[in-house]
């Protein structure tokens, strides 16, 4: 079969051209292939004014006009125009790869998708918008890769599904509801600063998908602590010689508090010296917490100072140089292979890190960060070590 293999971005093609020996060749199949790529998303929607029923594109692009709002979002007709990019982003450049990608797709028996392998179905997305855009017909598979390693790239040729149908299609109109969810929460930012403008002077606000639902529960916080009325209560509570405090656990039909002291102090009458039994004993043991997600670990590097954009580009950076595993992923477990895979570098990531080796006596997968499957898996170093941290600040900055 002769294969288009589709991937992301130009740096990612580079990739995939260097472990299968070209960006034209054959596979060890025997089949044969063509390595063409987007530059993320080369396509967008249309602005809403030009992707309704000409009658409406007026109300739609009425952006300071409270009866324009909500919109009707079934006149949508969710029709995609070219999105610039490049560096700088023009028009002309996402032109010329997609004309690119048209003209290699002619002669060829299906194309492989191999951008990014997101849970959001993100990756997928950006790749059936062009495909859809080239009026492609013909067959198209998906390649699943769990970093961008050689090993993993080309053990993911000998595992295609086929994108069309099942867990693919399923993974892309998520992604593409996602999608279609952003564009319509476009609608938020002029209503809520229409309303705002009514009562104080204010920029433009930006609001959207997160920040609707952030405004929304500290509105709530607010309004609760607004009407918020003091009760005073009381309840029996008892102090041991250690000076730990029991109490009883309340619920809203607890028996245990009281409006009043004196229903209290008739509540403590019941109340009685014990003597203490000792039941059972038994050593507990505690085990290091779950493994990190990207936002955990996004928040742990923010206590620095560091900006989001900084974390995320830096992330991205290192790991296509492998230095840490697949960034766009919230697993918080990892599978016997990937602990295997990592097992081996443990001393010398012990040492760059200043780790004293001699702690490290657990050297199996506990049960706890253990998963028969997952996508990417937790966020964790990746196969290449670096030899110091002076290295990778060097490299990649104090955020790296």
């Amino acid at each position: 079969m002769k294969f288009m293999i589709l991937n992301e971005k130009g740096k990612q093609a580079e990739k995939f051209a260097n472990f299968l020996g070209g960006k034209s060749g054959f596979l060890k199949s025997g089949d044969s292939y063509d390595i063409v790529h987007a530059s993320g998303h080369l396509l967008k929607y249309k602005k809403p004014q030009d992707n309704v029923p000409e009658s409406y594109a007026k109300q739609f692009n009425d952006w300071e006009n409270l009866s324009s709002y909500p919109w009707d979002t079934s006149l949508f007709k969710w029709e995609y125009e070219i999105n610039p990019s490049g560096k700088p982003p023009t028009i002309e450049h996402s032109k010329k790869l997609l004309k690119t990608i048209k003209s290699t797709s002619i002669g060829q028996d299906a194309i492989i998708i191999a951008t990014d392998n997101d849970p959001s179905g993100e990756g997928d997305v950006l790749a059936w918008e062009i495909i859809n855009y080239i009026g492609w017909k013909g067959q198209v598979y998906r390649l699943h890769f769990k970093s961008e390693s050689k090993e993993d790239i080309l053990k993911a040729f000998t595992k295609m599904t086929n994108a069309r149908e099942g867990d693919d299609q399923a993974l892309y109109h998520a992604g593409l509801a996602r999608q279609q969810f952003d564009y319509i929460s476009q609608e938020l930012s002029p209503y809520a600063t229409i309303v705002a403008r009514e009562h104080y002077s204010t920029d433009a606000l930006r609001l959207g998908r997160l920040k609707s639902v952030i405004n929304m529960v500290v509105w709530y916080q607010n309004y609760l602590r607004k009407n918020y009325i003091k009760r005073p209560f009381f309840e029996v509570r008892f102090k041991d010689n250690n000076n730990h405090v029991f109490k009883r656990e309340y619920t809203e039909d607890s028996v245990f508090r009281f409006n009043d002291k004196s229903s209290a102090e008739a509540e403590k009458n019941n109340y009685h010296n014990s003597q203490i039994k000792i039941l059972s004993k038994e050593t507990k043991r505690q085990q290091p917490p779950a493994l990190l997600s990207l936002s955990d670990l996004n928040v742990l590097v923010s206590k620095d100072g560091f900006s989001d954009t900084a974390f995320d580009s830096t992330y991205e950076s290192m790991y296509q140089n492998e230095i840490v595993s697949y960034p766009r992923t919230e697993d918080t477990k990892i599978t016997q292979g990937d602990f295997d895979e990592l097992l081996p570098f443990v001393d010398k990531m012990a040492d760059v890190v200043g780790i004293d080796k001699s702690l490290l006596t657990h050297r199996t997968l506990r049960a706890k960060h253990k998963i028969a499957h997952d996508d990417h898996g937790a966020n964790r170093p990746g196969i290449k070590v670096p030899n110091s941290l002076a290295e990778i600040e060097k490299k990649f900055g104090k955020v790296g």
